[in-house]
């Protein structure tokens, strides 16, 4: 985590906002994730993740709630720039970690981290905050 926030740097404070494009996000599914339909709560969740608005998803395992985290990261739109997730159960982001490495999609747009690791980080993480796409909790 600390080679991640070193390789990314601070930000000159501009104003980064995210423009959210359906298309952007459909196409992205289909050539990253091989989906070709996204659901309606996906794209209700990656749209607020733009908006920089809360979102809460509750869905049965196996029903699509890491794509609302993991496709903004992988977006033209969002090129730069990471998601960071935190995870309690190790084993989750493990799976998750070589789902995604599966993919071809290399380390740092998605970063997952526990709770307890964080709490050391907070000071380094407000430094970069213009860089983080969305905070996901997963499982909690």
């Amino acid at each position: 985590m600390l080679d991640f926030l070193d390789s990314i740097g601070s930000h000159s404070g501009s104003d980064d906002r995210l423009k959210f494009s359906p298309e952007d996000a459909k196409d992205t599914a289909k050539k990253v994730f091989g989906i070709t339909h996204l659901k309606d709560f996906q794209l209700s969740a990656i749209r607020a993740c733009f908006e920089r608005s809360p979102s809460l998803v509750i869905r049965p395992t196996g029903a699509g709630k890491s794509l609302c985290f993991q496709l903004p990261a992988m977006m033209k739109a969002c090129e730069g720039r990471f998601v960071l997730v935190i995870s309690p159960l190790v084993s989750l982001m493990q799976d998750q970690v070589e789902s995604l490495r599966k993919r071809g999609i290399g380390k740092h747009p998605v970063v997952f981290a526990s709770p307890e690791y964080l709490l050391n980080m907070v000071d380094s993480l407000c430094e970069i905050e213009d860089k983080l796409v969305l905070l996901a909790v997963d499982e909690v």
